[in-house]
């Protein structure tokens, strides 16, 4: 079956060394994301990105969009295009 978006977060988290408190918000995002209906047709590890950069700035951890899209196997415009549709639904 298809690898669901929650499950790349944590990998990912992984691969780029983020701390619990940003893989932890970064799982909140994407709860809020789907139940927000805004997951469909998207790219999992791409979006799974996006909800890892946005809260590594909330925290001041080194976390770039290049690393983040290098992690994840997209381009840097396709997590800040995610980033950007995330931002109009976080709490």
């Amino acid at each position: 079956p298809p690898v669901s978006l929650d499950q790349f977060v944590p990998r990912l988290a992984s691969d780029l060394g983020c701390t619990d408190v940003v893989r932890r918000r970064a799982e909140e995002l994407v709860v809020q994301a789907v139940d927000a209906g805004i997951t469909t047709g998207v790219h999992p590890s791409g979006f799974a990105a996006a909800c890892l950069y946005m809260p590594a700035c909330a925290h001041d951890a080194p976390l770039t969009q290049a690393a983040a899209a290098a992690a994840a196997g997209v381009t840097v415009e396709t997590v800040r295009n995610h980033r950007d549709t995330l931002l109009s639904v976080v709490e």
